[in-house]
């Protein structure tokens, strides 16, 4: 039986479709879909399924249940697939010249098309040396190297920002850790948010020094459309009003 995502446990619709076990499912009547030149909402399906036919698929219709019909065509499609012969990954979504290949274990079947994450990341040598980029600088600004948010923001990237801030000069403090200072046994939660809370006012103010310090990190907001262009408007917002403060 699939499991419901529990935002979704006293919702109207329930699942019509034989999901297999484990499979996680969620849906929603009306999502924004960000497209090149054009941007629309829709019905839509997801289910993380688990079995090895993918890593996540997502189904699209005028109603919630012909989205669900959507998704799990696609989760047969990818079930034939894995029963008779099996998946060939590869990083890239199309064998074709020019075609980015995915970098982060994320991979593709070149039958189906079905996506998961079946592969080992690609480890960019030099990747230390690449200038720090407005996104890793937002994030920075927003607390994201305390690991108080690890539940939104994965470790290891908290890590590896921290040390990117302090290579290229962003002089945010240490953030604490509860493993290590004994001093933060018994902690509550209000005095942990009060601390969360003086920890980023402290990011804030390191980035917005750096970027008074360095006049030519200048805000590039990304050409097109879609959600990174989107993302983008907000970073280089957010941004200018710190150098500003």
């Amino acid at each position: 039986m699939a499991i419901i995502r529990s935002h979704l446990t006293g919702h109207p619709y329930k699942p019509r479709r034989e999901w297999p076990d484990q499979a996680h499912v969620q849906w929603g009547g009306h999502g924004l879909v960000f497209g090149e030149g054009k941007s629309y909402n829709t019905a839509f399906f997801e289910a993380f399924p688990r079995d090895g036919t993918a890593g996540f698929i997502r189904g699209e219709g005028a109603t919630i249940a012909d989205a669900e019909d959507n998704a799990f065509a696609q989760w047969e499609k990818f079930f034939e697939c894995k029963s008779h012969g099996g998946h060939q990954w590869g990083r890239s979504r199309r064998r074709a010249v020019g075609d980015k290949p995915y970098t982060n274990g994320g991979c593709f079947c070149r039958r189906c098309g079905a996506f998961e994450t079946v592969m080992q990341p690609i480890v960019e040598l030099g990747g230390w040396k690449k200038p720090i980029s407005d996104m890793e600088l937002d994030a920075i600004s927003l607390g994201s190297t305390w690991n108080m948010n690890s539940q939104k923001v994965p470790e290891k990237f908290q890590k590896r920002l921290f040390l990117r801030a302090r290579v290229f000069g962003v002089n945010i403090p240490k953030p604490p850790s509860f493993d290590e200072y004994e001093e933060f046994a018994g902690t509550r939660k209000r005095e942990m948010r009060a601390l969360y809370r003086e920890y980023v006012s402290s990011c804030e103010r390191a980035v917005a020094q750096y970027l008074k310090d360095k006049p030519e990190q200048e805000s590039a907001v990304i050409e097109g459309v879609g959600t990174e262009r989107l993302f983008s408007c907000l970073v280089a917002s957010r941004l200018k009003k710190l150098k500003e403060s």
